[in-house]
């Protein structure tokens, strides 16, 4: 690997480690909120308050149209420096910055007013539908109250994606989710049900501000300052009244296409597979019932767990990078950097969960969903591949290939509700593993085939190897039998061999002057 694609592993690394700890801060703050929430209000008022937040989930998720990628895009295009082959054309199609984000605030903030309001008009018979008992009508008007901060939350941590702040946007992440947990654990300790309700409003305020803090500190500054956005005037209207200028307040024509051409089709995908894996809940249950619903769905919450960390490193570090790329060199060096640098994040953290596969199911859940751990060794083969599929499709919406993304999308959820369906009958919740397992492996294979063909995207050696070895070594460890503990030594002992292969002296010396560079600076600051 050459010199600049060690620099490019490094800052991959950093920004693991920075997403990384915040991730790890959130899936934390949320295990402690479950199981808080499970001993202090029971069955009945957890279901209760989940059904709420998964309102208020579904209420933001409509407001902000999934305009996210859209919006990352533009910035990213408007961030990078100009280069010696843009035309003057070029240059002067780019949507200035601050028209991007006065768009989306205006194509989304009013529309999540407009739901909030209606929401608070129909808030018993809403009531009705979502808690069975209209007297939780109030828990309907909390989450409308807070929709509106929930969607600029949402969208001023798109702004810092867009940005490339990545350290700005994990210290915004660690701070509202600590201050959301405190408000949680008071309210809740004090006003059970109603008091944890109040505080999921609370934390989409809390959200909102400390976004907005680190958004106007970090990239907006003089952004937000400046009289084409409006927030100067706006500031000024108890003394204005309301003499200031409509335009002001009109989205960018031009901006807000390109964010609803993007949002209208990301908003397609999530549907979709939503419903898709809505159906295949609703099979599960039919088929083999809710118990075994359960353990399947224990399994994909494990799953969740980390493919979380991995998505936010797409989509907070990838994308960006690759919206501003502009050669085929760059954008080769990115995506096999990515490669190489996950499968080096995922390889160690998968052997670790498939030797302890029991210990980590009876801490995250409990001893009654130890039946779901012969489904891990498979359900982990997928997540790799379902990692490598994520690097692989962050490529097509930078690069305006919006169809071949939908369509992937579609062909990807219909093959993984099909294959499921089908071997849900013969093998019950071992066809399910194995229909996800085949679905990314196929998937894969699709993607890699379009990269290569159609985008010209080129594998470098050292990824190939990366990926060639870590799957021989996935396959060992998934095969060789656990019962026996000179097993289990040979699998530990195989994981730093394989380090040892796919990783270069280079990335080592360099991972070392970090250290050494990380250490100094620590003492530097305590002297």
């Amino acid at each position: 690997m050459d010199q600049a694609g060690i620099t490019r592993s490094a800052q991959v690394a950093r920004a693991s480690l920075i997403l990384g700890t915040s991730t790890m801060v959130t899936l934390l703050v949320g295990f402690v909120k479950n199981k808080y929430s499970a001993l202090l209000l029971g069955p009945t008022g957890l279901g209760l308050l989940s059904q709420a937040t998964g309102f208020l989930t579904l209420l933001s998720l409509f407001c902000s149209l999934e305009t996210g990628q859209g919006i990352i895009k533009l910035l990213a295009e408007g961030n990078s420096a100009p280069r010696d082959g843009d035309t003057q054309k070029m240059r002067n199609e780019a949507v200035p910055r601050e028209q991007i984000i006065k768009t989306a605030l205006l194509l989304s903030i009013p529309l999540a007013l407009l739901v909030a309001m209606l929401s608070v008009i129909l808030a018993r018979p809403l009531a009705a539908l979502i808690f069975d008992d209209p007297h939780y009508h109030m828990a309907i008007v909390l989450v409308s109250l807070g929709l509106p901060f929930q969607v600029l939350f949402i969208l001023l941590g798109v702004f810092l994606r867009g940005f490339r702040e990545i350290k700005a946007y994990g210290r915004a992440v660690i701070l509202s989710t600590t201050l959301n947990l405190i408000a949680f654990l008071l309210l809740a300790g004090f006003f059970n049900l109603w008091g944890a309700l109040v505080a999921q409003f609370v934390g989409t305020l809390v959200s909102s501000l400390t976004f907005y803090a680190y958004c106007r500190r970090r990239i907006a500054g003089p952004l937000l300052r400046t009289p084409d956005f409006g927030v100067s005037r706006l500031r000024k209207l108890p003394r204005m009244g309301l003499k200031f200028k409509i335009g002001h307040l009109q989205p960018e024509i031009r901006a807000a296409k390109i964010l609803l051409s993007f949002g209208l089709l990301s908003l397609a995908v999530v549907v979709t597979e939503l419903t898709f894996n809505l159906i295949l809940r609703t099979g599960v249950v039919h088929h083999l019932g809710s118990a075994y619903n359960g353990l399947y769905q224990a399994v994909v919450s494990l799953s969740n767990q980390y493919l979380t960390f991995f998505s936010s490193l797409v989509s907070v570090y990838l994308y960006p990078l690759l919206c501003s790329s502009k050669t085929i060199h760059e954008y080769n060096d990115e995506m096999n950097s990515s490669l190489h640098f996950m499968t080096l994040l995922a390889i160690p953290m998968f052997c670790g969960l498939l030797l302890f596969k029991e210990d980590v199911i009876r801490i995250l859940f409990s001893g009654k969903f130890l039946e779901a751990a012969p489904l891990i060794p498979l359900q982990v083969a997928g997540d790799y591949f379902k990692i490598l599929a994520k690097v692989l499709t962050a490529s097509l919406l930078p690069t305006g290939r919006l169809r071949a993304w939908v369509l992937f999308g579609l062909v990807y959820c219909t093959l993984y509700l099909g294959i499921s369906l089908f071997l849900l009958k013969t093998f019950h919740l071992k066809g399910l593993v194995i229909a996800y397992f085949l679905s990314n492996l196929i998937y894969v294979f699709i993607l890699a085939l379009f990269q290569v063909k159609v985008a010209k995207f080129k594998f470098y050696p050292q990824s190939v190897k990366t990926i060639s070895l870590s799957l021989v070594l996935l396959t060992l460890i998934i095969h060789l039998p656990d019962t026996n503990l000179w097993y289990n030594l040979i699998k530990v002992g195989l994981v730093p061999v394989w380090l040892s292969l796919v990783v270069s002296l280079s990335e080592i010396r360099q991972l070392v002057n970090w250290v050494r560079y990380k250490t100094l600076r620590i003492h530097t600051i305590s002297d």
